[in-house]
């Protein structure tokens, strides 16, 4: 579980440990421990611990900063002269003051240091009390106040440790003995004034005002400490950068070290480095060092308002720290775009200008933001890598950027995984030929692959970018040297005939296509037919721009790929029409969901040999104000392009089980099952099965009175989720049927993974027989291997006896079409299931 907690979930568990356990050991004391020989005000040493964390003293550490203060003076007097819960309290106040007022801490930052802060001083206490010596006066109560102070630090380290391993996502003992033995030696240090100070309270408390010099005395040594330690570990850092910088001849590798080298120093997050071009060219090169390591290198960016601005303010002085908070509009965006709540900026500047800007941002560890000493640092080691840029590495730098310009550039104007040109680089050539040329008309070939997703589903993304590739070559292999191929993205191509001598030509050059396509590629050692469907627009300039004749050839593909798909069709202005109608129904489609205007109908499935109706399959209709009843062909695939057929299919499976249920209730006998259509897209739906539970469970239906039918489409995908779903559809009760079996992907292997009860004929082989002697034999074929499989088979589409005949002398036991009956209302479909047969009359309609 708690590699599913983020970071500052587990700070705040380990906040709330550590004040239960500090508020335990407290109410403990409150109980147990005795009165003190004097007492002190708890505001009085309120105010000692708030002015000790006001003079708090900053150790940078290998790039780590820890803080020191002289608290453990007011926590040892207040072990001598206060008792448990007030010293805890005073302690609290006042550091709470400090930490909230004074160095802003956040939040979650806030509450862990003040339960650190209480459990090492609760700690602290019960050490002190459990010791015989509880007075000032004699060496065994110095003893026990410095014993209880250096545990109260170390409890503090142990904390701090903790939590910076959970940040950082490693554990951190290396540190701990380092910082344990100068955290220890200040705690002894600090006890020792302490005691000093509970002494002289014992002996004359007018007399404490006297450990004021001492006090400042001790803290006026930490801090010149402090200082000669910055200006050492300064010096180190400016030295190892400028050894980084002349130790690799790569301006890359050499930059990105100096960043991660200044992200240790100072405890950052992120840093970044912008070089500029030359002369007014707002294109720039930036490397970042980002959170959890991550890099970018010589990432072409865009110079912004934000951008000019900081390097406006660059050339006018030293590194400036910046917030969030207090900047303004212009730079604020730039902060808040890369994650920055607190940065510092300083200027490449040498001797040719400005040369790019540093920005090194978020500040970690127990300082929370830039002080002035990781302005200077940071300052002085931008002028030494401008300096180093400009002498060592400027003339290499700038070939490396040309070089890298090169490159970008076609990357940005070819697709990586073809070599073709890319949307935009073919969009600016149409545009330009159109332009150049005289009266002669420019050729546009829009291509999408057919059944491309089939093959990337089922056989996964590295075999499909390896039939991209594929094709892609067969494409050049059709064209001539003057014509551009391009990939558009995903599965889709186009092709600009600069000089096609007319449409006759462009034809040609789309049939030659679809030839070459139309052989078998071998993908993973795997044959793979995929066709293509092409739109051809044509193009004279003056009339037409490159977005229209693009858009022109998109909407012929897109006609071509409604019209079956392995052709192609040439652009005319209805077209348009025709599109724009179908985005209209789209419209339409989605408002009647709002409004509630599906409808379902039953079409019997009966019985053959006794003409007896023992289920029903539910069609959806859409009951229009304008068309009237739209049937199925006319919607769902807008339901499916649209996702709202997730919508549409929870509706008619509830009305139907609904009805079911109604049916089994009334005098209707056999109970009769219901059978729902299941899109593929709703197995998508990771809830899906929980839906059909709660809706069985509403409508009060046995889940053995429902089956779903699924396309062999959707088992072709073999999808791991989509098995698990099923199967729990299965081991629920409910039943599951293959629809329009034979149409598809037929295989035995999938009729063995999966848990199936029913197969249904698709209509066009029951059409077949007796017209047609393959049809007839699929058919059979069919018949028998539900026989052999043990599950039962649904002839779909029965329209005349002879049809009937001969499904009966195959074995065939149910079926279902007009012969019998079209689908009916729920009422008209009740009173034909009273009857208790079907008789075969053919009716018209559908």
């Amino acid at each position: 579980m708690a590699k599913r907690l983020s970071p500052k979930t587990r700070v705040w568990l380990l906040t709330l440990l550590g004040s239960i356990g500090a508020a335990s050991i407290v109410v403990r004391l409150a109980h147990h421990a005795p009165p003190a020989g004097h007492h002190l005000p708890w505001w009085i040493l309120a105010a000692l611990f708030l002015v000790a964390e006001l003079c708090v003293v900053h150790i940078h550490l290998r790039g780590d900063a820890h803080s020191f203060s002289l608290s453990e003076v007011p926590l040892v007097l207040g072990l001598f002269c206060s008792d448990p819960v007030q010293l805890v309290t005073a302690q609290a106040v006042g550091a709470a003051l400090a930490l909230a007022i004074h160095r802003r801490q956040a939040v979650h930052k806030l509450a862990f240091n003040l339960a650190q802060f209480a459990l090492g001083t609760s700690t602290a206490a019960w050490l002190f009390y459990a010791l015989p010596q509880r007075t000032p006066l004699e060496p065994g109560g110095w003893l026990a106040a410095g014993g209880a102070a250096l545990l109260s630090a170390l409890v503090g380290v142990v904390a701090i440790t903790t939590v910076i391993s959970i940040v950082q996502g490693r554990l951190q003992v290396e540190r701990l003995s380092t910082v344990a033995t100068l955290v220890g030696i200040g705690a002894a240090t600090n006890a020792s004034l302490g005691v000093l100070a509970a002494w002289v309270a014992w002996r004359d408390p007018l007399a404490l005002w006297l450990l004021a010099l001492p006090g400042a005395t001790l803290l006026l040594a930490y801090r010149a400490f402090v200082i000669q330690r910055q200006r050492l570990d300064g010096l180190r850092f400016i030295q190892e950068s400028t050894r980084i910088l002349h130790a690799s001849p790569e301006l890359d590798q050499s930059v990105l070290a100096v960043l991660q080298h200044a992200c240790e120093m100072v405890r950052a997050e992120t840093a970044e480095i912008i070089l500029f071009s030359p002369g007014d060219d707002p294109n720039a090169v930036r490397w970042r060092v980002g959170t959890e390591g991550s890099v970018q290198t010589m990432e072409s960016i865009v110079l912004g308002a934000a951008e000019l601005s900081l390097a406006a303010s660059a050339v006018r002085g030293e590194a400036t720290a910046l917030t969030t908070a207090r900047e303004d509009s212009t730079i604020r965006p730039l902060l808040e775009r890369r994650g920055i709540r607190d940065a510092v900026v300083a200027g490449l500047q040498a001797e040719r200008g400005l040369l790019g800007l540093m920005i090194i941002g978020n500040r970690m560890g127990e300082i929370s933001t830039f002080d002035r000493q990781d302005v200077r640092l940071i300052d002085t080691l931008a002028r030494h890598l401008a300096v180093a840029l400009q002498n060592g590495q400027l003339e290499r730098s700038l070939a490396q950027l040309r070089a890298l310009q090169d490159r970008l550039s076609e990357q940005a104007f070819h697709d990586a995984l073809t070599g073709l040109a890319n949307r935009t680089l073919l969009t600016d050539r149409v545009e330009h030929t159109l332009q150049r040329r005289g009266s002669d008309p420019v050729g546009v070939l829009f291509i999408d692959l057919d059944d491309f997703k089939t093959v990337n589903d089922s056989m996964g993304h590295a075999a499909g970018d390896e039939l991209l590739a594929a094709v892609a070559g067969r494409l050049r292999g059709c064209l001539r040297p003057s014509d551009t191929p391009a990939r558009l993205g995903g599965d889709e191509f186009a092709v600009l005939l600069e000089d096609p001598g007319g449409l006759g030509e462009a034809m040609t050059v789309a049939e030659r296509i679809l030839d070459s396509l139309a052989s078998p590629f071998y993908v993973h050692s795997s044959s793979v037919h995929v066709g293509a469907s092409i739109g051809i627009a044509m193009g004279v300039p003056g009339e037409k721009r490159a977005d229209d004749l693009l858009s022109d050839a998109d909407l012929a593909m897109y006609t071509a790929k409604l019209s079956g798909k392995g052709n192609f069709e040439i652009f005319q202005p209805r077209m348009r029409e025709a599109v724009q109608h179908r985005h209209a129904m789209k419209s339409r489609l989605k408002q009647a969901v709002v409004d509630d205007e599906f409808v379902v109908h039953y079409q019997p499935i009966v019985e053959l040999g006794a003409r007896r109706i023992v289920g029903a399959e539910a069609l959806v209709r859409w009951q229009t104000s304008t068309e009237g009843l739209l049937f199925p062909d006319t919607f769902v695939p807008l339901a499916e392009e649209t996702g709202l057929i997730n919508e549409i299919g929870a509706f008619v499976l509830g009305r139907a089980c609904r009805d079911a249920r109604r049916w089994q209730q009334g005098a209707m006998a056999p109970p009769i099952g219901i059978s729902v259509n299941l899109s593929p897209r709703q197995l998508t739906d990771p809830d899906f099965v929980g839906k059909v539970t709660e809706t069985l469970r509403q409508c009060s239906l046995p889940a053995t009175s429902l089956m779903l039918e699924i396309t062999e489409t959707t088992l072709m995908r073999d999808d791991a989720d989509n098995v698990e779903k099923l199967q729990e559809l299965r081991r629920l009760g409910v039943r599951l049927a293959i629809d329009d079996f034979g149409t598809g992907y037929s295989s035995m292997s999938y009729l063995r993974h999966f848990p199936i009860d029913v197969l249904k004929v698709a209509k066009p082989f029951v059409d077949g027989i007796g017209t047609h002697a393959a049809d007839a034999a699929f058919a059979e074929a069919i018949v028998r291997m539900g026989q052999s499989l043990g599950v039962q088979v649904v002839a779909e589409g029965i329209s005349d006896p002879a049809q009937l005949t001969s499904l009966q002398s195959m074995g065939c036991q149910l079926g279902q079409g007009f012969l019998f009956s079209p689908a009916l209302d729920a009422s008209a479909f009740a009173r034909l299931a009273l009857s208790k047969t079907a008789e075969p009359v053919v009716v018209g309609g559908r």
